[in-house]
């Protein structure tokens, strides 16, 4: 009997731990399994690209117009081209637009877009190049990027008023 409840509790166990491991990828977003293949005996086989979720990064797209209301209705609208929008990581607030400046410090998240469909509306917006710039808040305004400034991430939209932007997974608020 003593035998039989080890091999219960050891298969017990190993329930637990499988469920749990998919617990945790599913509440981490990660999904191992990227694919199949089969290997045979005394061949090469071609595998193709793997794809998966980038873990780190995310891109945020849409529009931005300028409106004029009467009593709460919104009566005229027009793109607000060539805007700047900020994306500023939650709990962090620009106080002065004037101390947002170029960040020099090499990012993943700064560069272009290309080929995306930022209205989701494959009209206006359709296969732009939407350019993402790394900023600091230069908090002390002496032009030195301190390890204690947070990073502001921003775009101009374009014509349309359209806009894409590579960003780090997180949240964040919206200035305009």
């Amino acid at each position: 009997m003593d035998r039989i409840n080890k091999i219960v509790f050891i298969l017990f166990a190993l329930v637990v731990i499988v469920f749990s491991l998919f617990y945790v990828s599913s509440s981490l977003n990660i999904d191992p399994l990227t694919g199949y293949v089969t290997v045979e005996s005394g061949r090469s086989n071609e595998l193709d690209v793997q794809r998966r979720p980038n873990p780190r990064t995310g891109i945020l797209k849409g529009t931005v117009e300028y409106t004029i209301e009467d009593n709460s209705v919104v009566i005229d609208t027009e793109p607000a081209f060539n805007t700047s929008v900020y994306f500023v990581g939650e709990g962090n607030q620009p106080a002065n637009y004037s101390l947002i400046k170029l960040s020099d410090e090499d990012s993943d998240y700064r560069g272009t877009i290309n080929n995306i469909d930022a209205d989701g509306q494959d009209s206006q917006c359709s296969s732009r190049q939407y350019e993402t710039y790394v900023n600091y808040y230069d908090t002390d305004n002496d032009n030195d990027e301190d390890s204690g400034e947070f990073l502001v991430y921003s775009i101009t939209t374009d014509q349309d008023g359209c806009y894409a932007i590579k960003l780090p997974i997180g949240s964040y608020d919206i200035y305009i």
